[in-house]
C-alpha cells in the first residue's frame, strides 16, 4: 500500500505540471487569430525575424545590417542577437518536423516556448529549494496570473521572452 502511494506521488506531479504547462500555453495563444500567423505587434519583432532569416540562410549574421543606419549600416558585432539565433535554431528544428512551416510562424510561438521552458526550470528550482508541492503551487500561480501573461504571449519577440 505504501509503494502505491509513493508511485502515485511520483506520477501525479508530472501530470499536474503538464496540465499547468498546457493551461499556460493555452492562455497565451488566445490572440493568435488576430495575428493570422504572420503579423507581430512590435517593430523589434520584425528585426528579430529579419536577422533570423539571415542566420538560416548564411549560418550567421552579417557584419553590418544595411537596412538600419543607412548608408553605413548597423554594426551587428556589438548587438545581443540571442533571440534571433534562438528563432533560427527553432526554425531549423521545426522545419525538419514540418517543412511547410515558415520562420514567421516559429517566431510567433517562440515567446510561448521560452515561457513554457522557463516554467519547467522555475518548478525545478523551487522544488530543489523547498518541496514539490510548493513548487507546483508557485508554478501554477506564475502560469496563470495576469502580469506574467503580458510578456511571453504571442504578441512580441522582444527580450522578455528569454526572461
Amino acid at each position: 500500500m505504501k509503494n502505491l502511494k509513493v508511485s502515485l506521488q511520483i506520477i501525479s506531479i508530472p501530470l499536474l505540471l503538464s496540465g499547468v504547462l498546457f493551461l499556460a500555453v493555452f492562455l497565451r495563444v488566445q490572440s493568435l487569430g488576430v495575428l493570422q500567423g504572420k503579423y507581430f505587434f512590435g517593430t523589434d519583432s520584425y528585426r528579430f525575424v529579419h536577422q533570423a532569416k539571415h542566420i538560416v540562410e548564411g549560418g550567421s549574421l552579417p557584419e553590418r545590417d544595411k537596412m538600419r543606419w543607412v548608408p553605413i549600416g548597423r554594426d551587428l558585432s556589438r548587438q545581443l542577437s540571442l533571440s534571433s539565433y534562438a528563432i533560427a535554431w527553432l526554425f531549423k528544428l521545426f522545419n525538419r518536423l514540418n517543412s511547410s512551416i515558415s520562420i514567421e510562424q516559429v517566431a510567433i510561438y517562440y515567446p510561448i516556448i521560452c515561457f513554457a521552458l522557463g516554467l519547467i526550470v522555475f518548478f525545478a528550482l523551487v522544488q530543489s529549494l523547498l518541496d514539490r508541492y510548493t513548487a507546483f503551487i508557485a508554478t501554477s500561480f506564475l502560469a496563470v496570473f495576469p502580469q506574467p501573461l503580458f510578456f511571453p504571449s504571442v504578441r512580441d519577440l522582444d527580450y522578455p521572452a528569454l526572461w
